[in-house]
C-alpha cells in the first residue's frame, strides 16, 4: 500500500538512500536550485580507483524537483564525459549526441547489504531505480523532463538540455578535498591532482644517504621508512609517487650498509 506523504517526508526518505558502501550519493540539491541530486561518487578519492578500474567514460547526474501540488517528482538527466588524468576524473558536460556506454562493460563494483547483493555497471538506471521505488512507495509519480529548468525550483536560472556552447571541464559539485588526503584543487576549471609527500620525502632522504658517518645512516633509515609509507599511500592515490618511493627505497638499501660503517 502506497504511503500518503508530503514533499518533506519524501525528500527525507530519498536522502536516506545514501549508504557509505554504495558508489552513489543522494544529497540535498539546494546548490543546484533543486530538491534532490543523485550522482556517482566520482569526487571522493576513496572511490576514484574503482571508477578508473572500470574505465568509466561517462556518467549521469539526476536533478529531482518535488511538486507537492501534483504529487510528482520531476527528474532531469545530465550527462558528462569522463577523462582520466593520473587516476583522477575530469568531467566534461556532454553536448549533443549521447556519449556511448558508460564503461568497458561488466560489473564494476559489487555491494553487499545484508543478504542482498547489488552489482553496479554505473548505468543511469542504477540511479533511477532507487528513486522510482521510493517515489512510488510514497504514492507519488515519477516524471522525466527534457530541460534542466523543469527539474529546478521556481526562480532558478533557465537552462536547456540542448545547449550549443563549447564544453566546459568541471569537477563534481559535491567534492571538497578532505584534510590530509593529498588531493588539491587548482584553477577555475577544477583540475584535481593527487600528491604523495611521503614518497618525495623518502627519495630526498635517500639522495643524502651518501653523507659520511652517522648522518648518512640516519638519512638512509628515514628514506626506507618514508619510501615504504609512500608505496603504501600510492595504492590509495592511484599510483601517484610510486616511482619515487621505489627509487628512494632502492637507493637507501644500497647505501645503508656502507653508511652504517661510516664508509
Amino acid at each position: 500500500m502506497a504511503l500518503d506523504s508530503n514533499s518533506a517526508t519524501l525528500k527525507a526518505a530519498l536522502l536516506g538512500v545514501t549508504r557509505d558502501s554504495a558508489p552513489f550519493i543522494v544529497r540535498d540539491g539546494a546548490p543546484e536550485q533543486t530538491d534532490i541530486v543523485i550522482e556517482w561518487r566520482l569526487g571522493e578519492p576513496r572511490w576514484q580507483s574503482i571508477f578508473a578500474a572500470a574505465n568509466l567514460a561517462r556518467v549521469t547526474r539526476l536533478y529531482v524537483r518535488l511538486d507537492e501540488s501534483l504529487r510528482t517528482a520531476r527528474v532531469f538527466d545530465e550527462e558528462f564525459g569522463v577523462a582520466w588524468s593520473a587516476g583522477v576524473p575530469v568531467l566534461t558536460l556532454a553536448l549533443g549526441a549521447p556519449l556511448g556506454p558508460p564503461s568497458s562493460g561488466g560489473v564494476g563494483f559489487t555491494e553487499l547489504v545484508g543478504a542482498i547483493t547489488h552489482d553496479y555497471r554505473f548505468l543511469t538506471s542504477e540511479l533511477r531505480d532507487p528513486l522510482a521505488a521510493i517515489v512510488n512507495e510514497h504514492g507519488w509519480r515519477l516524471e522525466g523532463v527534457v530541460s534542466k529548468s523543469s527539474a529546478q525550483l521556481a526562480g532558478a536560472a533557465s537552462s536547456s538540455a540542448l545547449v550549443v556552447a563549447p564544453p566546459t571541464q568541471i569537477a563534481p559539485a559535491s567534492f571538497t578535498p578532505p584534510p590530509g588526503s593529498g588531493v588539491v584543487v587548482r584553477g577555475p576549471n577544477t583540475i584535481i591532482q593527487p600528491r604523495n609527500g611521503m614518497a618525495t620525502a623518502g627519495f630526498v632522504c635517500a639522495l643524502h644517504g651518501w653523507i659520511p658517518f652517522w648522518i648518512g645512516f640516519v638519512m638512509c633509515v628515514l628514506a626506507i621508512i618514508f619510501s615504504s609509507v609512500g608505496m603504501s599511500r600510492a595504492k590509495d592515490l592511484n599510483g601517484a609517487g610510486k616511482g619515487l618511493a621505489i627509487a628512494g627505497l632502492v637507493i637507501a638499501l644500497c647505501l645503508v650498509i656502507p653508511a652504517m660503517f661510516g664508509l
